[in-house]
């Protein structure tokens, strides 16, 4: 099969000034988006989150839907110009819900300015919109959200009344997230660095199963008020190597850490080390390297097939096993519609082009095709499309391709 032509960074000058001018989604402005997932801003990012779950706990049937819009809302805001909204005394709606919450919590931290702000935002956003994709279902990201909330420590409790009103919460009489409680060096008889074992019974917190025998590493403590200190282990080599596939799998797809987990001391009891960090660090690469897109449910299966037997790590041979793939199983031509924001550019989220045949291979921007909408011819990364006919063979192809690439 010949190789489609591979478009390196020198050339894309000559393709955008082409007859068919290469768009390429603001999603994919790395550099931008490195910047949000940097240090300094990490926990605006958290703390956004933590607004939303602090909203879904309250209104259980909050959808992903309207965090998308709460989102949306506040970034338009902010790239207009204008600041955080004031924190609503009454919230009639989900989505005001979480612009409160969300906005309560950022209005903790020392102040931003807007543009950096909406770049938060527009971080967590992206994020919550893969998750979405990729779990299905109404509450895809929301459960996500709850279960990393849950692998990260954090707790509840019940939110005091004049804290309440102060939120626009009055009406809410439920709990909310706390902090993630006071890190300490030693409680309970146990230290960092020690080696425990979990007590005969003892049931895995979030997959129910029993975990009794199960031994590992303290990596940290942390301590809530009175009650029995909460102990992070990374699970020994000899663990990891006895875990259930499916165990892992379930983790993935719940977006739970299966390497780490968070029990109660009195769950533990001192345990003499069987191996070495190094031991259980590489024995926790290789296991990953196998369940890689377990966490896409079904769509990561199918990626792992596209995918069999080429390095992880070899991005190039990736696209070029994807190329040979839909190659072979992509039936052109046929209708997409843009589904990824667009920030330039004649063509706009929401249009609908044909799709004509696979016209390059990009370094950074993967495959791209040759899309007609009217009489004009564009280029147009895949990944940013979607097969209009659900039913079509060519439907799960490009979603599977487009889960891919955005993971990757």
């Amino acid at each position: 099969m010949a190789k489609k032509k591979r478009a390196k960074h020198k050339q894309r000058l000559i393709a955008k000034h082409s007859s068919a001018p290469l768009i390429i989604s603001s999603r994919k402005e790395e550099a931008a988006s490195r910047k949000y997932r940097s240090e300094k801003y990490i926990e605006y990012i958290f703390q956004t989150e933590m607004g939303i779950y602090a909203s879904s706990v309250l209104i259980p049937e909050m959808t992903d839907a309207e965090v998308f819009e709460a989102l949306e809302s506040l970034i338009e805001r902010l790239k207009s110009g204008g600041r955080l909204p004031a924190v609503s005394e009454t919230t009639e709606t989900a989505t005001e819900l979480i612009t409160s919450c969300v906005v309560h919590n950022l209005n903790q931290l020392p102040p931003l300015s807007s543009a950096d702000l909406a770049g938060c935002l527009k971080e967590v956003l992206a994020s919550a919109r893969t998750r979405a994709q990729m779990q299905r279902g109404p509450r895809g990201y929301l459960k996500f959200l709850a279960g990393f909330m849950r692998d990260f420590g954090v707790q509840v409790r019940w939110e005091k009344q004049e804290e309440a009103v102060e939120t626009g919460l009055e009406e809410y009489d439920k709990p909310l997230p706390l902090d993630s409680g006071q890190p300490v060096q030693e409680a309970d008889g146990f230290k960092v660095g020690d080696s425990v074992r979990v007590k005969p019974g003892v049931l895995d917190p979030d997959l129910n199963g029993d975990i009794g025998g199960w031994q590992g590493r303290i990596i940290g403590i942390t301590r809530y008020g009175d009650l029995p200190a909460t102990i992070t282990i990374k699970w020994d080599s000899l663990t990891l190597k006895e875990m259930p596939d499916e165990c892992i799998r379930q983790c993935e797809l719940k977006g739970l850490d299966w390497a780490i987990m968070n029990l109660e001391s009195r769950e533990l009891e001192p345990a003499m080390p069987r191996d070495s960090e190094q031991d259980t660090d590489r024995v926790q690469e290789e296991i990953a390297r196998q369940h890689t897109w377990d966490s896409v449910g079904e769509a990561g299966l199918r990626i792992q097939n596209v995918l069999a037997g080429v390095d992880p790590d070899d991005e190039q041979a990736a696209l070029d096993a994807w190329d040979e793939y839909l190659t072979e199983h992509l039936t052109f031509p046929f209708e997409a519609e843009i589904v990824e924001f667009q920030e330039r550019g004649p063509l706009q989220t929401g249009d609908r082009v044909t799709v004509t045949g696979i016209a390059e291979l990009d370094d950074q921007y993967g495959l791209v095709v040759n899309v007609r909408k009217g009489s004009h011819e564009h280029h147009f990364p895949l990944c940013d499309l979607q097969v209009v006919n659900e039913r079509s063979p060519n439907y799960q192809p490009v979603e599977d391709y487009s889960i891919w690439f955005s993971n990757r």
